[in-house]
């Protein structure tokens, strides 16, 4: 695939177009077969392909004939000023109508695809984006009437109005979602390297920046995973099913797929912090969030120790006082300074091994 003009003719292409409607129920051979029909790397058309899916450009049902005479009326109504021209072939005009009939609507999508191209996502007057300050947790209503739980620490942003062919949202961080059903328009939830598929279904999405992977665990209903460059465990979309986790490692490139209780993935939208066979270090990083204090573990031979605890409305203090009676580490607050400002600096807290 060459350049942006390449991807422009394609998209519009509509025998090129009935091969992605039809994408997801082609076996292996046949999506094989497409590759090399339109020269194209599995990994170039699966960039099509979520383009094609988030952009609501189509071309016009109207015959090509309709087009041309149109076309061909205007062009002598224009020639037929100059007398001189009278002797003009005939059949350039046919010809020019019949380029023109075939260029028209790849310009027209070549023009709005740049415009998204290089468009910004947070734009006040296109897109909202919304955060969950650290220490809280927000609850949203999405455009389509869904509902988005948002933890500490986490942003989503999303168009004012779910206008094209289907309902895109990104996020950074953990949020629990309850998406209102629509099969004619599934909702897309850009998370760093993967994307959620989703027509109708309750499911957790964690995709923090500064973990190495993204985890869904799905409630109800039920849900496909896409990368946006490449396969997942060599197929174009993963479908999970109620009660299973999959986590994919953005490093090692790869997923695992667990089934079971996921009360630990969706707990903490009731207020609950669980901790289920937790690194301590993970423990660190979901207090802070929660509890809006920058935690710092100093001694790194804490960091693997597993955990396993459930708190409710208790204090951060009391969290970490139950925690030390099975763990040997003691933890102590950094003197609180104020800035120049009049503001606090934000509460700093050192947990070191006894």
């Amino acid at each position: 695939m060459g350049n942006d003009e390449d991807i422009a003719m394609l998209l519009t292409d509509r025998k090129f177009q009935s091969k992605l409607k039809a994408w997801t129920s082609y076996n292996e051979r046949q999506k094989e077969n497409i590759y090399k029909a339109y020269n194209l790397s599995s990994k170039e058309f699966n960039k099509l392909f979520y383009l094609w899916n988030t952009l609501d450009f189509h071309v016009p049902e109207r015959p090509s004939s309709e087009i041309e005479s149109q076309l061909n009326h205007t062009l002598f109504k224009i020639l037929a000023k100059d007398k001189k021209r009278r002797l003009f072939d005939t059949r350039f005009y046919k010809y020019f109508a019949r380029i023109a009939a075939i260029l028209i609507f790849p310009i027209i999508f070549y023009a709005g695809y740049l415009q998204l191209k290089t468009s910004n996502f947070n734009s006040s007057d296109q897109f909202v984006s919304v955060s969950s300050q650290l220490g809280t947790i927000t609850e949203l209503v999405l455009p389509d009437g869904s509902i988005a739980h948002l933890n500490a620490g986490s942003t989503i942003s999303y168009p004012k109005t779910f206008s094209g062919r289907n309902r895109s949202v990104s996020i950074s961080g953990e949020v629990y979602f309850e998406v209102v059903k629509n099969e004619a328009k599934p909702m897309l939830i850009d998370a760093g390297d993967l994307v959620v598929k989703v027509y109708g279904t309750s499911f957790n999405v964690n995709s923090f920046s500064d973990q190495n992977y993204t985890e869904v665990a799905l409630v109800d209903g039920n849900i496909s995973l896409l990368l946006k460059e490449g396969k997942i465990e060599g197929k174009d979309e993963y479908k999970i099913i109620p009660g299973q986790t999959a986590t994919y490692n953005n490093q090692r490139k790869n997923l695992k797929v667990e089934t079971g209780q996921i009360a630990y993935q969706t707990a903490w939208k009731d207020g609950v912090i669980l901790f289920r066979n937790t690194h301590f270090q993970d423990v660190v990083s979901r207090l802070s969030r929660r509890f809006n204090v920058n935690i710092i573990l100093k001694d790194q031979s804490l960091a693997n120790i597993s955990m396993d605890a459930t708190f409710h409305n208790e204090s951060l203090d009391e969290i970490l006082r139950l925690l030390a009676i099975s763990t040997p580490f003691h933890f102590y607050y950094a003197p609180v300074k104020q800035l120049p400002n009049g503001s606090f600096q934000k509460a700093k807290l050192f947990i070191e091994k006894k």
